[in-house]
């Protein structure tokens, strides 16, 4: 078992001639309010040491619950946006908070605003055009009949241009003149789907890495409670696309992790 206080740092490369220049991310996802030393310092340290030049999550940096307590999480990404850029798009566990007041009182209106005036830009289904970089920047919000913990729903690609192309109408540039198309989207079993869209690559977390790893097996069950999840962390390629998969920096519910350390992830994207 890795230790729980612990993660290891995994760097990809993705070359591209669609780039006007490289561009570094870190990325992170499923921290679930999990601290890294006081004040998480050591998840600040390690990105300030890697310089990158945007921070980009995809989603359940807190977990819904009522009892929860997210001002660690808050405090960490105030701090990183003090010296980075972030972008910042929803998993399941955000959007539970914000779609069922009812149950989670004001946290979300917590977390959102103390986010939202540090200068976090949050992508709930819309994209920022990056111009140095020629890099689409889009975030995929979905419902959560899509994460069911009874079966896998069927996504339609229509659904996807719903949420994602009618937003694209307002930017500079858009898929089909030849951006590279970099979405964040929590949950990675779509990721088909999310190429036929037209993403270049694909930032995902959601699977935990499947708490338990066997060796080439992977890992051992999903949050959905899926047996041996196809996805389960790393790099995928389909087609034109590729999917950096991470296995996410934190754990809620059923606290365990083997063979299956926490992990930030450094992703260096090239032109080629």
């Amino acid at each position: 078992m890795f230790g729980k206080n612990k993660y290891i740092t995994v760097c990809y490369t993705v070359e591209s001639d669609l780039l006007k220049k490289d561009f570094k991310i870190a990325f992170l996802t499923d921290l679930h309010n999990r601290t890294y030393g006081k004040g998480n310092e050591q998840i600040y340290q390690d990105i300030c040491m890697q310089n990158p030049d945007a921070v980009l999550i995809a989603g359940d940096m807190i977990t819904a619950r009522d009892t929860e307590n997210p001002e660690s999480t808050i405090a960490l990404l105030i701090k990183i946006a003090s010296e980075f850029p972030v972008w910042y798009a929803f998993g399941n566990h955000e959007s539970k908070m914000k779609f069922h007041p009812e149950i989670y009182g004001r946290q979300y209106e917590i977390f959102y605003r103390s986010l939202e005036q540090a200068g976090v830009r949050f992508l709930l289904n819309k994209s920022e055009f990056l111009e140095d970089w020629n890099i689409m920047l889009s975030g995929l919000e979905i419902s959560g009949k899509y994460y069911s913990k009874t079966k896998k729903n069927k996504m339609d690609q229509q659904y996807l241009e719903h949420l994602l192309d009618s937003d694209r109408e307002d930017e500079k540039d858009k898929k089909d003149k030849k951006a590279f198309n970099l979405l964040l989207a929590h949950n990675p079993e779509y990721f088909k789907q999310y190429a036929e869209w037209g993403a270049n690559l694909v930032l995902s977390g959601h699977i935990h890495g499947g708490m338990i790893r066997f060796g080439k097996l992977g890992g051992f069950i999903s949050p959905s409670f899926r047996l041996f999840p196809y996805y389960d962390g790393g790099r995928y390629d389909y087609k034109k696309a590729t999917m950096i998969l991470s296995r996410g920096l934190g754990m809620h519910t059923i606290p365990i992790r083997i063979a299956n350390p926490c992990e930030l992830v450094i992703i260096n994207l090239c032109k080629k």
